[in-house]
């Protein structure tokens, strides 16, 4: 009588498990969205004007062989770094941590458009003229290179680096966790350029690793199939995913601290101090 009853609380409280995952019952994913602040609003006082037309170039963004998606496509063609490639995406669960991938189909367009509108609010209120933006340097037509004074030709460099700090999984449920740190490096330069003869009159670096930008983050998945009982037992779990959110402050912090080192390093004084070097430059014969 004992076993019986023993049995029918058993049947009772397994069968809503079993039920649940037949019907695809998932954990529950908390996934937290960021969202980006690119706005910059220069502190300075507006400046005098001043004769100076100063020619805006939209940034140059290069792609840095230090983030995984330049590596994954570099050893496409390489069997043995494939296969690693693959097992590195095996013991992570199957779970996607390519951080500058996800800037760069995501953000990557956002923050070389807010680069570009920092520099013209900095340069707006130091009182220079402004022509553009230019898509690139080229797209300059000949009379726009002649009646500019210098152009200004942002270049990018971002490295988004990801330091796992922990890669587990919990056997029975196939629930899996990654926990890690991302920062900002790279480089951001300033360059201002002669038109006429792309000669290079001024080159401002900043090394984005200097600002110490870091956000932690954590990243579950239920990865495959444990059995009905077992997948069941992972329904009722609640997983987190902050990776996006850490990844949008990295960006928001590194736009805000480089907007505001560029409006330092770049002034009056200094641009229309090379005066005399670009009116030589402009009257050289060119072939």
């Amino acid at each position: 009588m004992k076993t019986g009853f023993i049995i029918k609380v058993l049947c009772y409280a397994v069968t809503p498990m079993i039920l649940g995952a037949m019907l695809g019952c998932a954990p529950k994913l908390t996934r937290e969205v960021g969202q980006l602040n690119l706005q910059y609003n220069s502190p300075e006082q507006q400046g005098a004007k001043n004769d100076k037309l100063i020619a805006l170039v939209s940034p140059e963004v290069l792609k840095s062989q230090n983030n995984g998606q330049a590596h994954s496509q570099r050893n496409a063609n390489n069997p043995f770094l494939s296969a690693m490639l693959q097992q590195q995406m095996a013991e992570s669960g199957g779970i996607n941590t390519n951080f500058y991938g996800v800037y760069e189909q995501n953000y990557s367009p956002q923050v070389r458009t807010a680069i570009g509108n920092g520099i013209q609010e900095m340069l707006t209120k130091k009182g220079f003229n402004l022509a553009g933006p230019y898509g690139t340097f080229d797209d300059m037509a000949y009379g726009d290179k002649k009646k500019s004074y210098l152009a200004l030709v942002p270049v990018l460099n971002l490295q988004i680096i990801d330091k796992v700090t922990k890669n587990d999984s919990t056997g029975l449920t196939h629930i899996h966790t990654i926990e890690g740190v991302i920062s900002i490096g790279g480089e951001l330069l300033v360059n201002l350029i002669e038109p006429m003869t792309k000669e290079r009159i001024m080159s401002k670096r900043i090394n984005l690793s200097d600002f110490n930008i870091s956000k932690a983050y954590v990243k579950q998945a239920k990865v495959g199939s444990s059995g009905l009982m077992f997948d069941a037992i992972a329904s009722g779990s609640e997983l987190s995913d902050n990776s996006d959110k850490a990844l949008t402050e990295a960006i928001n912090e590194f736009y805000s601290l480089a907007m505001a080192k560029i409006d330092k390093m770049i002034s009056v004084e200094e641009i229309t101090s090379y005066s005399k070097q670009v009116d030589e430059l402009k009257t050289m014969k060119r072939f």
